[in-house]
């Protein structure tokens, strides 16, 4: 690491097809002010949430969080492992390793603010808390050492599905509809958030709750249905097949407009609400206006606003004994729904972005990506 120059993917604000890697010096311990942390990116997992990420740099201030002087151009986050290699902070030694949010780059300087019971957290003024908190493997409760490819690619993902469950059934019981409809369900947001509801009734008849619905293409609906999370399967061109006399909510992590309108169109007013999450068919996500009383159906869920919320209803001790209990009962098969891809350098993470970008990535594999050849020796 010490004679490796760092590298930066950058990702055009204005067209997320276009990305460019910037090479730039790697700094020496002598070079970090006091407190400051120079940390080696190892591995991180890549999915369609880094696409959003993307795709929302600007609206929604990802871009933020790792600032770069190249005007028009972002860094996209992801969520992965790293390894202290430089330290100038009393309580971070050199080759601590931990999990969080980084840039997709080979190095970060951070400047930890204060120190936790699990690692530490980072100071970014307004930005999103949940984002500037990093794990420390010796103290993080849902490290998985023996799956740790696995953890990278569902962990931020997962625990999005686990408070939209809570989010849409204690948060605001359905909005009184008798279904949920979760677009993109072969994305591991979506059957994640499919696992939960499963999860919550599993001793209750399906006639006697909320019944959830995936939707998902022709091509992954063999994948979606031998998940067996869903209580039905819909392909989006068979969506009239769904009774117009049943009152729904949409969990949206697709962000396809079109379906939006066609659902607003078949249901009319017993579709109660529209809950967006995601932008798994981002390139489907601008085209036109929604109609007005379809428009204030509409609302985001930021996962992280929701987290902070529970934490101030819950406790600490609660929300992270909540989130331990799904993500045990979770990854116990994982390999079972996910075959893990690796993929190391500058042209193998090209390769991966514009398989994601342009939705040609498989259901059933997970991406963890590094720029450092030896990553995965």
């Amino acid at each position: 690491m010490a004679d490796a120059n760092n590298l930066d993917l950058l990702v055009n604000a204005q067209d997320i097809r276009e990305i460019k890697f910037v090479e730039s010096p790697a700094p020496q311990e002598a070079d970090l002010q006091a407190g400051e942390i120079f940390v080696r990116v190892e591995k991180f997992g890549f999915s369609a949430n880094n696409v959003t990420y993307a795709v929302l740099g600007e609206m929604m201030r990802y871009f933020d969080f790792f600032p770069t002087t190249e005007r028009g151009w972002g860094k996209i986050p992801v969520w992965g492992m790293g390894r202290i290699v430089h330290s100038r902070h009393a309580e971070l030694p050199v080759g601590t390793r931990m999990y969080g949010y980084f840039p997709l780059a080979r190095a970060v300087t951070l400047r930890p603010s204060e120190m936790t019971l699990t690692g530490f957290e980072v100071d970014r003024g307004d930005l999103a808390q949940v984002y500037n908190q990093y794990w420390l493997n010796s103290a993080d409760p849902f490290h998985l050492p023996s799956n740790e490819d696995q953890m990278l690619i569902f962990r931020p993902l997962f625990f999005t599905s686990v408070f939209l469950d809570d989010y849409l059934a204690d948060g605001h019981q359905y909005f009184g509809a008798q279904t949920v409809l979760v677009t993109s369900a072969s994305s591991k947001t979506s059957y994640g958030t499919a696992f939960m509801h499963a999860r919550r009734y599993a001793e209750q008849p399906v006639a006697g709750r909320c019944a959830m619905v995936g939707l998902t293409s022709p091509g992954s609906r063999p994948f979606v249905e031998q998940l067996g999370f869903y209580d039905r399967i819909v392909t989006y061109d068979d969506l009239a097949s769904v009774s117009s006399d049943t009152s729904v909510v949409i969990a949206d992590v697709a962000g396809n407009l079109d379906t939006r309108r066609q659902a607003h169109e078949h249901f009319g007013d017993n579709l109660k609400k529209i809950v967006t999450i995601g932008l798994s068919h981002w390139d489907k996500s601008q085209t036109g206006t929604l109609p007005a009383e379809l428009d204030a159906k509409t609302e985001l869920f930021f996962v992280p606003s929701w987290i902070e919320k529970r934490q101030a209803d819950w406790g600490i001790e609660r929300l992270v004994g909540t989130m331990a209990g799904a993500w045990q009962a979770f990854m116990a098969d994982v390999d079972a729904r996910c075959r893990l891809t690796r993929a190391t350098g500058p042209e193998a993470v090209t390769k991966a972005y514009h398989s994601m970008v342009e939705s040609r990535s498989k259901p059933d594999e997970g991406s963890v990506l590094s720029l450092w050849d030896d990553a995965f020796a």
